[in-house]
């Protein structure tokens, strides 16, 4: 078995809210729910903007994903026709 040993540089600040990681040339990238992060600047007193202001300064430098939720309605009449659904 190949065992592969790497670092990933998190942005301390925001270790709390990472979740995942992608391989990419150069490493690891880490992935970072924003939705969390959001949450945790809106508790320490910023608004929408700041908080995405402040993030964006925060991150500089660094290599990095932000995760993002989707939420949208599929509407979806099955027909007798081979089809592929989509299920979220």
């Amino acid at each position: 078995m190949d065992e592969e040993i790497f670092e990933l540089e998190l942005i301390d600040e925001f270790a709390f809210a990472a979740t995942k990681f992608i391989y990419a040339d150069g490493g690891p990238v880490v992935c970072y729910d924003c939705d969390a992060v959001i949450a945790y600047l809106a508790e320490l007193g910023m608004g929408y903007d700041e908080a995405i202001d402040y993030m964006e300064e925060t991150v500089t430098g660094s290599r990095y994903v932000w995760l993002h939720d989707i939420d949208f309605d599929v509407e979806f009449t099955p027909n007798d026709k081979p089809h592929l659904r989509l299920v979220h």
